[in-house]
């Protein structure tokens, strides 16, 4: 777990569940370099996992907790 922590950097994604696609800010916290990364969302408060979608577009899962359940969860 240690070796996947970065330096916290932001990025867009699209929250879980949302038709209408709208991006929010998301701070990655951890990245493996396997495609799932947890990260803080702001807006709620919480951990989430994000993931790369066919588009390569980045998506918020349903995977919502603290940070070391979002990582074991990768």
């Amino acid at each position: 777990m240690r070796q996947a922590l970065v330096e916290p950097y932001w990025i867009d994604a699209i929250p879980f569940n949302d038709a209408a696609e709208t991006v929010r800010p998301y701070a990655v916290i951890s990245d493996d370099r396997d495609g799932y990364f947890p990260a803080f969302d702001p807006e709620t408060q919480a951990f989430v996992l994000i993931f790369k979608d066919g588009n390569a577009r980045h998506r918020a899962s349903h995977i919502v907790g603290d940070t070391v359940g979002c990582f074991l969860a990768q």
